[in-house]
């Protein structure tokens, strides 16, 4: 009981540790060959980490995926008229761009798109991020 007790409690502060870490790249994993991409945010500390606003198509469902590839995991579908901060179009294919956007359960998007950031960092876990095809499901609103 002592020793399930023990590495329960080590499971758990390891995973608190690696929630807390905002800056830590999340862990790539491959899906049919292709591997995921973190949506990246920041670079200039005079300008929100995300700069761009859109918002989904009237008419279009966005199909969020994992990295920046119609082959790549499926992870979120926005209905029409979502919000979403345009924070990554950085050596991606034309048309796509990474976005992060209120999750399932989030009255509002993370704080870190708002926030400016020198450095280029990983979409922190908070916050639901992932690459759509933006030129043809998302329209620019801001940015």
């Amino acid at each position: 009981m002592v020793r399930f007790s023990a590495v329960l409690s080590l499971s758990m502060v390891m995973a608190f540790g690696a929630a807390c870490s905002p800056t830590e790249a999340p862990v790539d994993v491959e899906y049919d060959g292709v591997e995921s991409r973190p949506v990246m945010i920041g670079g200039d500390a005079d300008l929100d980490a995300c700069s761009g606003l859109g918002q989904v198509k009237a008419g279009h469902t966005a199909v969020v995926r994992d990295a920046p590839l119609d082959e790549a995991q499926e992870v979120a579908r926005l209905e029409p008229g979502t919000s979403v901060w345009i924070c990554d179009e950085t050596d991606v294919p034309e048309g796509w761009s990474g976005v992060v956007y209120a999750g399932p359960g989030q009255a509002n998007v993370c704080a870190a798109v708002a926030t400016p950031s020198e450095s280029r960092i990983p979409a922190p876990s908070d916050c639901a991020a992932g690459w759509v095809k933006t030129s043809q499901d998302v329209e620019l609103t801001a940015g």
